[in-house]
């Protein structure tokens, strides 16, 4: 799948289970997003996935100054935390991104989920939620590919259906459905 697969099959997919207010639309949106691309950090090579990363980090910065703004939960949350677990959790969050650039088969596994879950809790817990539910369904969108997804990591069998390829038809659809359930959930808050 495309990483804009990802990114809007995470935003769907977590707006729909993690949304139930207006104010929780911000950070269903980050940490969708988020959880749904960063399986894929490694990915540098085509002009396509540099403009998706670049968009979620817009993306992102502008969520984050909007939660700002409008003194929204993750605002809150970070006013009443320590700034030594929050680092923590950032170093230990920037480590596996690092650590993922080299080995892609870490970086689709439960145990990503878990460190990756971690660190967000440590920094940022509002959005642990729903990046949990868009890494998810990046987990869940690439066992449809061709190449297999190792989510029991370090075990050395990976799970994969061989359905379909980035460029195919499956692909565009999913990515349709991100987009459609996006703007439906957008709308209904």
């Amino acid at each position: 799948m495309t990483e804009m697969t990802h990114v809007f099959v995470g935003t769907a997919t977590a707006l729909a289970l993690t949304a139930n207010t207006p104010e929780s639309i911000v950070t269903a949106l980050i940490g969708g997003a988020v959880g749904g691309i960063i399986s894929d950090l490694e990915i540098w090579s085509t002009p396509q996935s540099r403009r998706s990363q670049f968009m979620v980090a817009g993306l992102v910065v502008i969520l984050l100054m909007i939660d700002f703004l409008l003194k929204g939960s993750i605002w809150h949350y970070n006013q009443s935390k320590q700034s030594t677990a929050a680092m923590l959790g950032i170093i230990t969050f920037c480590a596996l991104a690092v650590l993922g650039l080299f080995k892609k088969n870490i970086r689709h596994s439960l145990l990503s989920l878990l460190v990756s879950s971690i660190s967000i809790f440590f920094f940022c817990a509002p959005i642990l939620p729903s990046f949990i539910v868009g890494f998810i369904a990046h987990l869940a969108l690439d066992i449809l590919n061709q190449s297999p997804v190792f989510i029991f990591y370090p075990h050395r069998r990976g799970i994969n259906l061989n359905l379909c390829a980035p460029d195919r038809l499956i692909n565009k659809l999913f990515l349709m459905l991100g987009i459609l359930g996006t703007l439906y959930f957008l709308i209904l808050y």
